[in-house]
């Protein structure tokens, strides 16, 4: 990961150690077990009001589909996650953030991330206090400047993490993306480098395309040709301006 997101996971680290210690006033709360994190979790977004943002990576303590995100999007809550590939690991999950990005969440995607975490209006934040599984405990965090750190770690992360771009789930007979490179690729190749930049291994990339790793290499190999480029990086550059 990026040296200043690992700086900044340890700083936020360290305060939480230190704020857990002396903490006042109901402002922290240790949340045993993965079953009360995971009913914390529902509660604050049912609670939230303007805003959730999130870390998204493995392990979890409920089905990845969250039910509740399309409706609070509809009624004006707005949704930023970060991902981390291992988020894409299973069948049917860029499909699903699709669904998400459709309905208005915005998403982005980072190599790594320090820790998982939900924070609700910039005042409360739930979260494991290690992540090792079964995520036995976690931490709601209430009102205070721990949780002004975690949202500076959030927007500094967000800024450095790549976009997942609408375009990539457009309905077929939709208008292309502008650039000249992308308008010759269709939304399946998109979706393959978009991937490919995210990080994923060939293995899972194949899963979400329902594919074969044997297929994908063959298509990734032709769209190198296709894009004059010598690396999957510098292909992913090219066919995704």
């Amino acid at each position: 990961m990026h040296e200043r997101g690992q700086s900044g996971a340890a700083v936020v680290i360290g305060d939480l150690q230190a704020e857990r210690a002396q903490a006042q006033g109901g402002q922290l709360e240790v949340l045993a077990g993965p079953e009360e994190q995971a009913r914390w979790y529902v509660r604050l977004q049912q609670e939230a009001k303007e805003e959730v943002l999130t870390f998204d990576r493995p392990p979890y303590v409920l089905d990845y589909h969250n039910p509740l995100q399309t409706g609070l999007l509809r009624s004006g809550v707005r949704y930023r996650t970060i991902y981390t590939p291992e988020a894409f690991d299973h069948t049917g999950a860029f499909d699903e953030v699709g669904t998400l990005i459709k309905a208005g969440e915005e998403a982005r995607i980072l190599p790594e991330l320090p820790f998982k975490m939900a924070i609700v209006d910039r005042w409360r934040a739930v979260m494991p206090l290690s992540m090792d599984p079964p995520l036995t405990r976690g931490v709601l965090i209430m009102g205070s400047t721990m949780v002004v750190a975690l949202v500076e770690l959030f927007e500094r992360l967000w800024r450095e993490a790549l976009p997942v771009r609408p375009e990539l789930w457009q309905e077929p007979g939709a208008p292309e993306p502008a650039g000249e490179a992308a308008s010759e690729l269709g939304a399946e190749d998109r979706r393959l480098l978009a991937l490919l930049a995210a990080g994923l291994k060939d293995d899972a990339i194949a899963r979400q395309l329902g594919t074969s790793p044997r297929i994908l290499r063959r298509r990734l190999r032709h769209l190198l040709d296709e894009l004059n480029a010598e690396t999957r990086s510098q292909a992913s550059r090219r066919g995704l301006v």
